[in-house]
């Protein structure tokens, strides 16, 4: 039976963003901490989203399509990464954080090595 493995990652980086949000809370960070949180937790799932889609749709057929979506993630990244800047420093680390955030839980659930097993 086929595990729900992105169900998983979902659940592991939401407990880290919450986690990292409720440390934040507790050093007395102001609330741009939170703003860079929040947009690097929602680019960095929004671009693991379109690069899930993007795969499929790659595999399946030739698609420019396809690399448009490549395009625009990078954009994401760099709109969000902008608006950080923007509100201060701090969340500016935040945003990495969030970023990195989902890393970890694909580490987490898949282990060093990756996909080795399936």
């Amino acid at each position: 039976m086929k595990e729900n493995k992105s169900g998983k990652i979902a659940a592991i980086y939401i407990i880290y963003i919450l986690l990292a949000g409720f440390i934040s809370i507790l050093c007395g960070i102001k609330y741009t901490a939170m703003i860079g949180l929040l947009l690097g937790s929602a680019a960095a799932f929004a671009n693991y989203l379109l690069l899930k889609l993007v795969i499929c749709r790659l595999l399946g057929t030739r698609n420019i399509f396809a690399v448009q979506i490549f395009l625009f993630r990078y954009l994401l990244y760099i709109a969000a990464a902008y608006i950080s800047m923007r509100t201060g420093s701090v969340a500016v680390i935040m945003y990495a954080a969030g970023i990195i955030g989902l890393s970890l839980s694909i580490l987490i659930v898949y282990g060093i090595g990756g996909v080795k097993n399936q």
